[in-house]
């Protein structure tokens, strides 16, 4: 979920209440896991990213998210200073998850956020394909990733694929930015996918994780 906060003078009482709001969520038995992030960024997406990971069959998820929300709207525990950007339900792709290198959570200092279309309807194989097989190749021999995680959203919308690569960096502005180091040599290379299209993009700041 991507959100910014509607008054910039009150960011930390914002911030302190989002740190609650993580175990909120992972108290309703929908999510075991749920981390909050901010913008590393300035300027290329919302300020705001949210991650619910569960285990459950999305179909529970589904019908019981909001009903979970509007009982916790009714107890006055979902702030006025929220505005939701984008709410995406999303599921691991097969293969979905890729580590390079040492996969220890507690290193990770944020992520980069990208998620993209193909353009050209009924590419999705292919697409997918160069992602899985020639993309993965190219992210993981930047050094500047962890992890890459690739998801596909349940619901058709403007985010049809959603891909988090997860970062040790100190500075992690790198895992965007870093990227124009590498482009170049892809474009060269021939192992840039020009038919896409990115609808969100971003590198964010780990700040807080429950469970």
């Amino acid at each position: 979920m991507l959100s910014e906060c509607l008054d910039p003078a009150r960011e930390a009482e914002f911030a302190d209440w989002y740190d609650h709001h993580l175990a909120r969520f992972v108290a309703t038995g929908l999510f075991h896991r749920a981390s909050r992030y901010d913008l590393a960024t300035p300027g290329t997406g919302a300020p705001y990213l949210a991650l619910y990971e569960t285990n459950e069959p999305l179909a529970r998820v589904a019908a019981e998210l909001e009903p979970a929300i509007d009982r916790m709207r009714a107890a006055g525990e979902i702030t006025p200073l929220i505005e939701v950007k984008h709410r995406v339900l999303l599921e691991t792709m097969t293969p979905g998850r890729y580590a390079f290198g040492d996969d220890d959570p507690s290193a990770i200092t944020g992520l980069l956020l990208m998620a993209n279309n193909p353009k050209t309807p009924g590419t999705d194989d292919a697409f997918n394909r160069w992602y899985d097989d020639v993309h993965r190749i190219d992210i993981r021999d930047t050094g500047l990733y962890a992890t890459m995680n690739r998801f596909k959203a349940v619901e058709d919308g403007e985010v049809r694929y959603a891909n988090l690569y997860e970062t040790t960096l100190p500075d992690v502005e790198r895992a965007l930015a870093g990227l124009d180091d590498f482009r170049p040599k892809w474009q060269a290379a021939g192992t840039l996918y020009a038919d896409r299209v990115n609808t969100l993009r971003g590198a964010y700041r780990l700040r807080a994780r429950v469970g």
